[in-house]
């Protein structure tokens, strides 16, 4: 009677086929991991792309003769006037120091 109580409380064991289930899981997972953090990279490259023209470009163009001195600035101005738009930050009509101010 004390040996059928001391099988009755032993643990039991694990199934042999849950460990090769488990590391699957767990693979699944670290995969499924690195997929999204490369597919974050990449769509958060595509944004942060440089200009496919540059001003270096234009230099070389000015220096090489392709173009005159008056296209050079141009071109320049309207790149630097480019470059201020899209990092200037969006003008919703009052300063820093007027936010949180009721008249």
């Amino acid at each position: 009677m004390l040996a059928s109580s001391a099988q009755q409380s032993a643990p039991q064991a694990i199934p042999e086929d849950v460990f090769p289930t488990l590391l699957s899981v767990l693979a699944a997972v670290i995969l499924g991991g690195i997929i999204i953090y490369f597919v974050r990279n990449w769509a958060r490259r595509t944004d942060d792309t440089s200009p496919g023209f540059t001003l270096g470009d234009l230099r070389e163009l000015r220096d090489s003769g392709e173009i005159t001195e008056q296209e050079f600035k141009a071109a320049r101005n309207a790149m630097i006037s480019q470059v201020r738009k899209q990092s200037s930050p969006t003008d919703d009509g009052g300063s820093l120091g007027d936010r949180g101010r009721t008249s």
